[in-house]
């Protein structure tokens, strides 16, 4: 089985200072015959990011994020060798430029999601269409 839609990368952000955790999570997911996935960061507004994840706006860097998160999974051995996957990013509006993604690409990104859950500056919803 195939998890297209795995927010692993934000877990493992998220607890990055209780890896033990993190572990023991993953471990108990790949138990379920899940043999890979898409792992995603998500970025929320800045609001959500404040409320729900008492991450701040500053804090907020994608590709920063990415590589803290790709240096815990590679010296904690946190993803078991034998799952395939490839990582994804939700919602862009925290890029500094569109010339980013050259970026997240040479870092493994390869499903990204425009938007989150909301519009942000490379999607608007135009007045009077829905979507």
């Amino acid at each position: 089985m195939f998890d297209l839609h795995y927010d692993l990368l934000t877990y493992i952000y998220m607890n990055k200072n209780n890896l033990e955790e993190v572990k023991m999570h993953i471990d108990k997911i790949f138990r379920n015959n899940i043999t890979g996935g898409i792992f995603n960061l998500f970025y929320m507004s800045p609001k959500e990011m404040q409320e729900e994840l008492e991450i701040k706006k500053e804090e907020i860097d994608i590709i920063k994020n990415l590589e803290e998160v790709k240096k815990l999974i590679n010296k904690k051995s946190l993803i078991p060798s034998n799952i395939k996957y490839i990582f994804g990013i939700e919602g862009l509006d925290y890029l500094s430029n569109i010339s980013d993604i050259d970026k997240l690409y040479d870092l493994g990104v390869r499903s990204v999601n425009i938007v989150w859950n909301n519009d942000n500056k490379f999607r608007r919803r135009s007045k009077g269409r829905r979507n």
